[in-house]
């Protein structure tokens, strides 16, 4: 019997996915090698204790001891948020019976499809981009032609007006509204064309503390207009590859994004971090958060909750961002502010490991 239970454990510690055993008491019997890595704790620490008090998430996520007090078994279920240390988990369960059908406990398999998630992600997101980007640039051109020829013939029909005196004093009014609003178009063409060159081209070493520092010293008069008390955490060597003044674009969009919704007096946050092979660049504010609805289609091309918006800023930043090889992320509850994550691969020079 002794023998079986190594060659069970030799098993088990084998296996590539984490493996968690309770009792019919719902207390933890077993965790594998791979589950000490993924779940952050050893079998030493938790052996004996109850399922829940191990690992603390909703009841209703609690997938292995649901088994066990139901008999109902999961499939590649996955969890509302990321799990430990915010991966992204799936989870089989399976009710564990003798020979005579009594119930000796249950057993959790998760797996982590974090790396597998970002990819189809990062996938179907270039593609998306793509898409968008050759419909951008088709757009761009067509409209921008005929702007140049209006713009033109208006501009001369206002100096007509004001050299002869003309008394009507709203063709004067409506070539103002009518240049205001082509002004507009202009802006709204610039964007389209932005949507189709993503692909940064002057790429350099930058220095995200510096970057952070001058978008502060733009956005300094709106901070103090709005009474706003602005943060920067700078960590040291907060270097990346890349290209100036797109990144310039993002951060100024992402802050003048939270300006935008937070009351006066309220705080926002500018974050740099390093770990190993990564930058992290975050914009935290305590505003009223972002609507679940709203959270989905963040980065959707064209979607806007702002009166008169195009909905083309994020998506832009989102694919600045990706240009860089990086992601950028949000993380929001309503009521709880909001955190947009840049991550980019951090700078190293040539010779260093």
């Amino acid at each position: 019997m002794g023998n079986e239970k190594k060659l069970f454990k030799t098993v088990l510690d084998s296996m590539n996915s984490a493996v968690v055993i309770i009792d019919s008491q719902g207390c933890i019997s077993y965790l594998n090698r791979v589950g000490e890595e993924l779940l952050g704790v050893s079998f030493a620490e938790i052996k004996g204790a109850y399922y829940s008090d191990a690992f603390p998430m909703p009841p209703e996520e609690r997938f292995t001891l649901i088994t066990l007090q139901t008999g109902r078994e999961f499939k590649d279920i996955g969890y509302k948020k990321r799990r430990f240390n915010n991966r992204k988990i799936i989870t089989d369960t399976l009710l564990l019976r003798d020979n005579n059908g009594n119930v000796l406990g249950a057993a959790g398999i998760f797996k982590d499809i974090t790396v597998f998630h970002e990819m189809e992600y990062q996938l179907r997101e270039g593609a998306k981009l793509s898409l968008m980007g050759e419909m951008a640039a088709g757009m761009a051109h067509e409209i921008r032609n005929p702007l140049a020829s209006i713009k033109g013939y208006l501009q001369f029909m206002e100096q007509k007006a004001q050299n002869q005196n003309l008394s009507g004093q709203n063709i004067m009014d409506y070539c103002s509204i009518m240049k205001d609003e082509l002004e507009r178009l202009n802006n709204l063409t610039n964007d389209f064309l932005q949507l189709a060159r993503l692909n940064p081209k002057n790429m350099e070493p930058l220095d995200l503390n510096k970057l952070v520092e001058s978008i502060a010293a733009v956005v300094s008069h709106r901070v103090c207009q709005k009474g706003i008390r602005l943060q920067l955490d700078c960590c040291k060597n907060a270097w990346v590859s890349g290209e100036e003044a797109s990144l310039k674009q993002v951060l100024i969009n992402l802050i003048n994004n939270a300006i935008d919704v937070l009351p006066p007096e309220g705080e926002l946050k500018v974050i740099t971090k390093i770990d190993r092979d990564r930058a992290y660049l975050q914009v935290v504010d305590n505003g009223p958060g972002i609507l679940p609805g709203v959270l989905e289609n963040i980065f959707t091309p064209f979607y806007s909750t702002k009166e008169g918006g195009t909905g083309l800023g994020l998506a832009i930043s989102q694919g600045i961002v990706h240009g860089h090889k990086g992601k950028i992320e949000v993380e929001s509850e309503q009521g709880q502010g909001a955190r947009f994550i840049i991550s980019l691969p951090a700078y190293q020079a040539e010779g260093e490991n």
